[in-house]
């Protein structure tokens, strides 16, 4: 499925999908010093359900 950004609702739907999303990986699975690169969320069946999160993140280097 491809998101939709045409229309001014469309366009708020994902960017509070994006913050929502973001939030929770942040707060779930991000470890500490860290950098977020990457998230794949897997959705099925009729009630929106994630059934799988794949998120990589890559070490900040210390200076």
């Amino acid at each position: 499925m491809e998101f939709l950004r045409e229309t001014e609702l469309e366009k708020y739907m994902l960017n509070k999908l994006t913050e929502v999303v973001r939030e929770y990986v942040e707060t779930v699975y991000k470890p500490i010093d860290s950098r977020h690169r990457k998230t794949v969320m897997v959705f099925t069946g009729d009630r929106y359900k994630p059934i799988d999160i794949i998120a990589r993140f890559v070490n900040v280097k210390k200076k």
